[in-house]
């Protein structure tokens, strides 16, 4: 895997999207925030032409660390699958269009990591955390972060809201054709 640590120095997008849907708050969580409806969701999107399922593993996080704050693409995984977050690797390709109507090819590889305490618990309390991380494997560097936090709606037990911050890091040049591409698609 390729070092990403200039994009620090390079441009970045961001935005925040909030929705609500009509699921309770663990089935919400069990579809958009774990494996269970990944594969679906990413391939949902309309750049996405394939989506593959890789392995799963576990991670832990340092004791004050949570996943609002975490980087995980890269850690190594646990030695025990006992601790609290669960990560599913994937492979993804995009056809993202360039200009003219003409679209490149995009290898991408992520991973989505959740925390596997809140589905054992009977009732989860909100807000609960997903994390969605990805790069480009070749070409343009470009890596993404999604961040979906999950919370009940208060009086209403079936329904969820849910808030998206999406972070792209790309070479300062590009964001001009990166930035409302990645906005949209996000939405």
């Amino acid at each position: 895997m390729s070092n990403l640590g200039f994009l620090k120095k390079t441009g970045n997008i961001s935005a925040t999207v909030v929705t609500t849907v009509p699921l309770g708050l663990n089935a919400a969580y069990r579809l958009l925030g774990t494996s269970e409806g990944h594969e679906k969701i990413a391939g949902g999107s309309r750049l996405a032409k394939a989506v593959k399922l890789k392995e799963q593993d576990y991670i832990s996080l340092q004791n004050d660390q949570t996943l609002e704050s975490a980087n995980v693409i890269d850690q190594a995984p646990a030695d025990t699958p006992s601790t609290r977050y669960c990560r599913q690797h994937f492979l993804l390709e995009e056809g993202v269009p360039i200009i003219f109507g003409l679209k490149t090819a995009i290898s991408i590889s992520g991973v989505l990591t959740w925390d596997v305490q809140v589905l054992s618990a009977e009732r989860p309390v909100g807000p609960i955390h997903a994390l969605y991380e990805s790069r480009t494997t070749s070409g343009i560097p470009v890596s993404v972060r999604k961040l979906r936090i999950f919370e009940l709606v208060e009086g209403e037990e079936s329904q969820t809201r849910i808030t998206e911050h999406l972070e792209v890091r790309c070479p300062s040049l590009l964001r001009p054709i990166i930035g409302p591409i990645a906005i949209k698609d996000h939405r």
